[in-house]
């Protein structure tokens, strides 16, 4: 020893250890492993051999607080000191000190240090942290998030240490108590907080323990999280949820989650249970000694019985841990030494009286006990992945692209994993085809996310089968997509499948296999064809070929024969000879009549002519007609001559006569061109109710038909129009070219456009309901009398279809709509049919396009259809004042009360709409704060007033939308209504709309106090007294 004293010892130590702590400093130094290796040796050695502790603790501690970069490092040493040292105090001193710290919110780098420490330390000397983890789970309770999370996930690393070893009842204990806080954990106030124990369990389920009984309680916890606040939470709660379907113990049956399967095994294992029959008096081998010992302590009874259920949750957590070994289990055959105790068993029983079952017995009654209770635990794991599923169909319409991303993961796995319920989700996801991804990289989006995984769930072969049988595998799945499917849902399908028919994901095998479907001879379900046609219609909105190739299968099978049988193939063959167009029209002016059309005596157009005329009562017969028309006008050259001659013939099929009704009835349009256009309109034709009464589903037919042809030949015109000027601009850009120029030629073309635009709006007006020369000026008058006439003409198909006709033909004309409208809303008023009003509900929509004076004077109509009894009524009249109001067509005069109602409608998806639609309203320049007042006395006083808790709930979801600057005028007229009010429910309606307000300028606080006149009398009232009270508990912390 060269120096006696220890200051003398430490001062020459530290001319070793200081530069060693310097260079420590440098992260450059730090990425060489041979100088970060030596300077660990060196710390190690001089703390081992030199006490050299106390300085090391001190410098790591200041290290750890001072350097960012050095956290991890500083583990790194201790785990060195304590492996290759055999040292391991100084760690236990600085956890010590590091859980006597205190961490306040404010301080983010001292937390951010300690916590790399604590998480780099737990992950690489998970038993050093253990021993030390008591006191530093105070920091659980910690200001610091930061602290909290290092705590949560050190508990996590050290969990998975301890189920890495040898399993003894104090590490079990110690898994119990960390399973504790992870559980409490899930409450966290913090986000971030909460995020991380759902990621802790995530890294658990990778482990190879299951711990069978915590897991229910984790995924409970984990679904409860799917409603969380933060997006960030949500996220992780459903990457969570589907690390719990990929890990799951339940493998001996192949590992896919089906719950009919598991409930069939349990049943039969419960019977196969039932079926041995255990005597009164009888045991299984090695109980009978128990009993006596339960007789004689009954301590020893409970406790044995807790070792019991611990022995049963240990045989089931080995049996599914891995498959082999579970199936190994049930079937091996008793260990010899295991046989010999079961005859010592029976021979001791048999000693003292009992009857034990013989071995065999018992050990097949162990195993079903077992089986019950494996199969009754996956049951309750499927039921509560079910009890998920409406939550994560929610979040697929998340605004957060991370959830949304998630959630169509989620719903891949459980579909691989055969989760039944997980379907509903599958089909939801289709929708998200309609997102706009932001970005230049597609496959990061939404869109192409959703694409992928439809590819792999629909359209990618199987490995182990034939060229052939993928095939028919793919088929069978895309004609499964199209069953028991909304409107919605099929449209955003066709969408998603011309995507991928683009992108090219669909093979020419898959669609020949669908036409040797739909056109089988054979008798097959008709879901199946149906299925096929709409599937290759889907396809051919992306190529047309697809369709154009087979037009001669369309009209055989879809318009022939099988095409009358089954009425819903016909309408959806219709749809797919609309294909045959290149595409739909998109967007204003877009030109569709330079594309080849067909000759009028094409054979198409005589199946569609024999379709629409085939005597028939289906209802379905009213879609098909819609879908032939539509297609006759998309295909055909002139389809106005073809519409007048199906109209001509089901007319005399109706009144039984040989001719239509009027011999000079010429066509549906006399003369397009306007030359022809009466001034005057003739005199109606009179309607008498002799002439009109006859079959009522067949003059139910007709009126539709005319209906939709006057509807449809509305649009023909505009694409007659759009034809015309582009024309005329084709002949202006070449005299142009030839005129070089002249300003008197541009001005020459501009009023040949408003020519062409005034000529088809004159024929629009006048001719076709009033012209001498269209057939429609018949049946005008005939509908209208048929609505008028509801008691003779009591029929309901008649009724709606006379109805959607009427409202057709207001689309047409201004004076027709005009002098048709008191009748119509008068049927509005009085209809005791759901679908007459909301048919009149939609079309007052159409309506207000077309002549948006007319419905204006008379919007209050439809503000009544808010308090109608049917759903379906009261949902089409908001979603139609939604689309009127926030497109400008009407204007709010006070009446977005009855709307605000419908926030808390009882029907979830109204409210969702209601919501909608003030959320929309809100961007709009100050709608919501301008028609406040109005909603305030609305839903505050009259006959229209709601409950109070509703006008809380409402109130408070408006005034979500009121800006900070409004607040100073909002102060003033809320205010102001404590003059005149009476009534003590206004008194607190008020003082609840002032406590909504921020309050955060000194004039809004200012106005408050000058009005304490107005309101001073009212404070008796507990309520309002409450409600100002916290008007000023908010001014004080915006103060402070």
């Amino acid at each position: 020893r060269v120096w006696e004293t220890g200051p003398e010892l430490d001062t020459f130590i530290g001319l070793l250890t200081r530069p060693a702590y310097f260079l420590m400093e440098s992260t450059s130094n730090l990425k060489q492993a041979s100088i970060r290796n030596a300077i660990y040796a060196l710390i190690g050695g001089c703390i081992k051999h030199h006490n050299h502790g106390f300085g090391a603790q001190t410098t790591i501690l200041q290290n750890l607080q001072y350097y960012e970069h050095l956290s991890q490092p500083m583990a790194d040493l201790l785990c060195v000191v304590a492996d290759q040292f055999d040292h391991s105090q100084i760690a236990d001193s600085v956890l010590c000190e590091i859980s006597n710290k205190e961490f306040s919110a404010q301080d983010a780098t001292g937390p951010k240090n300690f916590s790399k420490f604590l998480v780099r330390l737990s992950e690489i000397a998970p038993k050093l942290v253990l021993k030390q983890m008591v006191h530093l789970s105070k920091h659980l309770d910690s200001e610091s998030y930061t602290m909290r999370m290092a705590v949560i996930e050190a508990i996590g690393n050290i969990m998975t240490y301890l189920f890495a070893q040898e399993p003894d009842e104090t590490h079990a204990k110690q898994i119990e108590a960390f399973f504790d806080i992870i559980e409490e954990r899930f409450r966290d106030t913090n986000s971030f907080c909460r995020c991380k124990v759902l990621q802790v369990c995530g890294k658990l389920c990778d482990g190879r323990a299951k711990f069978p009984k915590r897991r229910q309680r984790l995924i409970d916890y984990t679904i409860s999280r799917l409603e969380d606040k933060s997006s960030h939470v949500r996220a992780n709660a459903i990457k969570v949820l589907t690390k719990f379907i990929e890990t799951h113990p339940f493998v001996m049956d192949g590992g896919e989650l089906n719950l009919e399967l598991f409930e069939t095994k349990y049943t039969e294992a419960t019977e196969r249970l039932q079926a041995i029959e255990m005597p009164e008096g009888m045991v299984l081998p090695g109980q009978e000694e128990k009993e006596e010992d339960e007789k004689e302590d009954p301590a020893t009874a409970d406790d044995n019985d807790v070792k019991e259920e611990a022995m049963r949750e240990n045989d089931l957590d080995a049996s599914t841990m891995d498959v082999d070994e579970g199936a190994k289990e049930a079937k091996d055959v008793a260990d010899p030494d295991e046989q010999a105790q079961l005859d010592i068993d029976m021979l001791s029983a048999a000693a003292v009286g009992q009857r034990v079952l013989d071995s065999e017995t018992a050990k097949e009654y162990m195993k079903l006990q077992l089986q019950q209770r494996y199969y009754a635990d996956a049951i309750q794991f499927v039921r509560q992945i079910d009890e998920a599923l409406p939550i994560l169909c929610q979040l697929l319409a998340s605004t957060n692209k991370t959830e949304i991303v998630d959630a169509m993961e989620f719903f891949v796995i459980a579909h691989y994993y055969k989760i039944g319920a997980a379907q509903e989700g599958i089909r939801k996801m289709v929708h998200l085809i309609w997102s706009k991804d932001t970005g230049s990289d597609e496959s990061k989006g939404i869109r192409g996310r959703l694409i992928d995984c439809y590819k792999n769930l629909y359209l990618t072969p199987v490995t182990a089968l034939s060229a052939k049988d993928n095939v028919n595998l793919v088929a069978r799945r895309l004609i499964g997509l199209t069953v028991n499917t909304t409107l919605a849902e099929l449209t955003s399908l066709e969408q998603l499948l011309a995507t991928m028919m683009n992108e090219g994901h669909v093979s020419n095998d898959v669609i020949r296999k669908l036409w040797s479907v739909y056109s089988s001879k054979s008798t097959m379900p008709p879901l199946q064809r149906r299925g096929a046609i709409m599937i290759l219609g889907m396809l051919a909105s992306a190529r047309k070929e697809v369709v154009a190739d087979h037009v001669d299968l369309l009209l055989k099978i879809g318009l022939g024969q099988f095409g009358r049988d089954d009425l819903l193939l016909a309408k959806y063959t219709c749809i797919a000879l609309q294909r045959l167009l290149e595409a739909k029209p998109k967007g204003k002016g877009a030109t569709v009549l330079k594309q080849a059309r067909f000759p009028q005596d094409h054979a198409i157009f005589r199946r569609l002519k024999d379709l629409i005329e085939a005597p028939c009562t289906s209802p379905e017969w009213f879609s098909v007609a819609e879908q032939a028309l539509n297609t006759i006008y998309l295909l055909s050259e002139h389809p106005d001559d073809i519409c007048t001659e199906i109209l001509q013939n089901k007319a005399a099929e109706v009144f039984g006569a040989s001719r239509p009704p009027s011999a000079e009835d010429d066509g549906v349009v006399g003369a397009e061109d306007g030359d022809d256009a009466q001034t005057n309109p003739p005199s109606e034709a009179p309607v008498t109710e002799e002439s009109c009464i006859t079959s009522p589903y067949e003059l139910s037919q007709l009126v539709f038909l005319a209906g939709h042809v006057a509807i449809k030949q509305i649009v023909h015109l505009e694409l007659v129009e759009t034809e015309l000027k582009r024309r005329k601009a084709e002949e202006s850009e070449q005299e142009k070219k030839e005129a070089q120029g002249d300003d008197e030629l541009e001005q020459v073309t501009g009023s040949a456009e408003d020519d062409v635009a005034e000529a088809i709006a004159q024929i629009r007006e006048r001719e076709l309901l009033y012209g001498r020369n269209s057939l429609l000026t018949l049946f005008g008058p005939m509908v209208a009398y048929v609505c008028a006439n509801n008691k003779t003409f009591d029929n309901v198909t008649l009724q709606t279809a006379a109805t959607v006709a009427l409202t057709k033909f207001m689309c047409v004309s201004a004076e027709y709509c005009e002098r048709h409208l008191p009748l119509l809303l008068t049927i509005l008023e009085k209809s005791s049919e759901p679908t007459i009003r909301s048919n009149i509900i939609i079309a007052l929509g159409d309506i207000a396009v077309c002549f948006n004076n007319l419905i204006e004077q008379n919007i209050s109509f439809l503000y009544k259809r808010l308090t109608d009894p049917d759903l379906s009524v009261k949902k089409n009249a908001l979603m139609v004042l939604t689309h009127l109001i926030l497109n400008g067509m009407v204007k709010v005069k006070g009446q977005l009360g009855e709307m605000a109602k419908c926030i808390e409608d009882p029907d979830q998806r109204i409210s969702d709409l209601a919501k909608l639609f003030f959320t929309e309203l809100a961007s709009k320049d100050n709608a919501v704060y301008n028609n406040l007042p109005d909603i305030i006395s609305h839903l505050s006083v009259g006959a229209n007033a709601v409950d109070e808790q509703q006008f809380i709930r409402i109130m408070k979801f408006l005034f979500e939308f009121i800006k900070d600057k409004h607040a100073d005028s909002i102060v003033d007229k809320l205010c102001l209504r404590f003059k005149n009010a009476d009534d003590a429910r206004q008194w607190r309606d008020t003082g609840f709309c002032l406590s909504q307000l921020p309050f955060r300028t000194e004039r809004s606080l200012k106005k408050l106090l000058e009005a304490v006149p107005l309101f001073e009398d009212k404070l008796h009232d507990n309520t309002l007294y409450k409600y100002f009270t916290e008007i000023i508990q908010k001014v004080r912390v915006d103060k402070d």
